[in-house]
């Protein structure tokens, strides 16, 4: 499988591959293996209650590689309830890639910390993503850690000072796109003198075309806020594609300077702070803190060829 990966969020007809993922990664760990085929119900997923949560599914080549829910925010606090990943599909990233995903969605309908019952198994992955410690719990296989995550921070801990953006990127699996053919007389980047300025780029899915239509699926859009917000992290992806080409190397970038995203919204949307947050987070897991600029998020009545979202953005770099 090599196409890009998708996440939206699950559907009545992905049920059906959301189970088996649940089953091969409940059965992958021989230490829960045998406790849980003496306990068959346990292998089992309530449809209808998935649906009613935030669940998000992570798709490849339209295979469910894994799925993602939580709760709806209580006091500010929503609960992770489940996390699963193919197992010939763990370590390569699905895991962290659905955790951003809930943790936007949740942080989108209000919460501020998303807490989970870790599998002693997962114990380090929820550490390396953010979730730290907080309690122990009781559950049918025994106590297990309470962790919980700063939604307002949840970035991976890869942003240590010294490491480079390109090594980030290594570190990360993400692995930048080919560049789109500008649409126009223009280029794609300008550098004057330490400052470079990345035309507006779209989110384009390698091979699939671009993410079209309108944002705001209560507003009568057909691009839902999740969906939106992903978009935008392909535009970063992007973003960074064309700075790259245009620099040599990532590595040169001393700070993301400022970034101006417009989001093609159904009358009534307004949320379009929460969709350029998907490009936002991108930059700062790439270059740290270096990659939190100053920002604009509008909305506008339509964008180029109906794309759902168009970002621009100014880069500092050095010699």
């Amino acid at each position: 499988m090599t196409g890009p990966l998708h996440l939206r969020p699950a559907a009545e007809a992905d049920l059906s591959a959301i189970a088996e993922v649940y089953r091969g990664a409940s059965l992958h760990w021989d230490d829960t293996r045998e406790w849980l085929l003496e306990r068959p119900a346990y292998l089992e997923i309530d449809g209808d209650d998935l649906l009613a949560r935030l669940t998000t599914v992570a798709v490849r080549d339209g295979v469910v590689l894994g799925f993602a829910s939580c709760t709806e925010p209580v006091g500010g606090r929503s609960e992770l309830e489940d996390l699963f990943v193919l197992p010939d599909r763990m370590g390569g990233g699905v895991g962290r890639e659905l955790v951003a995903a809930v943790a936007a969605r949740a942080l989108a309908a209000g919460a501020t910390i998303l807490d989970v019952t870790a599998n002693a198994n997962a114990l380090g992955f929820y550490e390396a993503v953010g979730f730290v410690t907080v309690g122990r719990a009781d559950t049918p296989g025994g106590p297990a850690p309470r962790m919980a995550l700063t939604l307002d921070s949840s970035r991976p801990r890869s942003e240590d000072a010294g490491m480079s953006a390109e090594a980030r990127l290594v570190e990360l699996g993400i692995e930048l796109p080919a560049d789109s053919p500008p649409a126009g007389l223009y280029a794609p980047a300008v550098t004057s003198g330490d400052l470079v300025y990345l035309s507006g780029s779209g989110p384009a899915r390698p091979g699939r075309g671009y993410v079209t239509g309108k944002v705001g699926l209560d507003e009568g859009g057909t691009v839902s806020l999740e969906e939106a917000r992903f978009a935008a992290r392909l535009t970063g992806l992007q973003l960074l594609t064309r700075l790259r080409a245009e620099i040599g190397s990532l590595d040169r970038v001393v700070r993301v300077v400022k970034v101006l995203g417009m989001v093609n919204g159904a009358p009534g949307f307004h949320r379009t702070p929460a969709v350029i947050d998907g490009c936002s987070e991108l930059f700062i897991e790439v270059f740290g803190e270096a990659g939190r600029a100053a920002r604009s998020a509008i909305g506008v009545a339509e964008l180029p060829f109906d794309i759902c979202v168009e970002i621009e953005a100014i880069v500092q770099i050095r010699p």
